[in-house]
């Protein structure tokens, strides 16, 4: 009797093996990594090595200097025919002096005087020097600039009304240029954006600001600064393996962490989900790296927030990967079909520490 049972279990185990070996097994990192090599690697792929532009906010602004299309309005008090002569079609009430290609103006007796380069305070005394020998020296000179063409900000990608936006000294930070813009989009990535100055590209995650964490709404913009702002559309996550539901998941303006990923997915399974082998598989490159998070680690570390082209996986159990393994045998499930192949020939172990 025992003799029928040991032959009756080897040929139950024979197709078993042959079974296991049909399929490819899953091949991971030898190397373990783990989760604070995730949150690093997170961080320098987020920035993608780029500055944050966080560091922006030490430049303090400087005042504003003139330059060429700059349009203002220059007033001698108690002598209108000393001023700006060129009638404003925006505001009848006043006249401008544009600053021309050759960076000057031209104002009545004086002629043409160059402006580029000028603070408001500088040119009131530039043109109070000019008009010395016309006023008295305690006259009363204003020089208001009305367009600022000269100092720019082009805003690009998911902004409601994007283009190119003047800086002026009541729109001088980021987030009041953004507001002139009409603000952001639903679509808006706010935590992956890109600031351009000097032909140096920063890291800009808006949403700190939004949130309060960070002040990098309040950077001064200097002229020719480009923001550009990416959808979050068509951005997915994939969750695969002991869950309640492998599915694609997309990544919304707020940003996805790994537990609500889990949890959009029914969880891991209680009979079947090994909590301690939850996978990240995320391009690092051009290549990708895995790495092995425990369920302990995400209630109890900052929440890891996961990134476009993300692959989740939550491998089986030992005991789940020998039941489906047998289960296949018994029920004669064709060789190397079927899902539950990528089950049983995880070997997390051997796999990831190459034993």
């Amino acid at each position: 009797m025992l003799l029928l049972r040991l032959v009756y279990l080897i040929l139950i185990l024979i197709p078993c093996f042959i079974c296991s070996g049909c399929t490819q097994p899953i091949k991971l990192s030898k190397t373990p990594l783990g989760f604070d090599e995730l949150i690093a690697d997170t961080t320098n792929i987020t920035h993608n090595i780029k500055p944050d532009a966080s560091v922006l906010l030490s430049v303090q602004p400087t005042e504003y200097r003139l330059g060429v299309g700059d349009e203002l309005v220059v007033s001698v008090w108690g002598r209108p025919d000393l001023g700006s002569q060129l009638p404003d079609v925006k505001d009848s009430r006043r006249n401008l002096s544009i600053i021309n290609e050759n960076g000057k103006i031209s104002l009545p007796f004086i002629g043409e005087i160059s402006m580029v380069g000028l603070t408001t305070t500088e040119a009131v005394e530039t043109i109070r020097k000019a008009y010395q020998t016309i006023v008295d020296d305690d006259a009363k000179i204003d020089v208001t600039i009305v367009g600022y063409q000269s100092g720019q900000v082009l805003l690009e990608g998911e902004i409601k009304q994007p283009g190119t936006y003047e800086i002026s000294n009541l729109a001088r930070t980021l987030g009041d240029i953004i507001l002139k813009a009409g603000g952001l989009r639903r679509t808006a990535d706010t935590r992956n954006a890109v600031l351009v100055r000097d032909n140096k590209i920063y890291h800009l995650n808006y949403h700190a600001g939004q949130l309060g964490i960070s002040q990098v709404h309040n950077i001064f913009m200097n002229n020719n600064d480009r923001v550009y702002f990416p959808s979050v559309e068509e951005k997915f996550v994939v969750v695969m393996g002991e869950v309640g539901l492998q599915r694609a998941i997309p990544i919304p303006v707020s940003g996805l962490r790994l537990t609500e990923a889990l949890a959009k997915s029914g969880g891991i399974s209680v009979v079947n989900g090994d909590y301690d082998k939850i996978f990240v598989s995320r391009f690092n490159g051009e290549l990708r790296k895995v790495y092995q998070l425990s369920l302990n680690e995400l209630l109890h570390e900052n929440p890891l927030m996961l990134q476009n082209n993300d692959l989740v996986f939550v491998g089986p159990t030992a005991l789940a990967r020998w039941s489906r393994l047998l289960g296949q045998a018994l029920t004669g499930v064709s060789v190397g079909t079927g899902v539950s192949s990528m089950y049983y020939n995880f070997n997390v172990d051997s796999n990831r520490y190459g034993k």
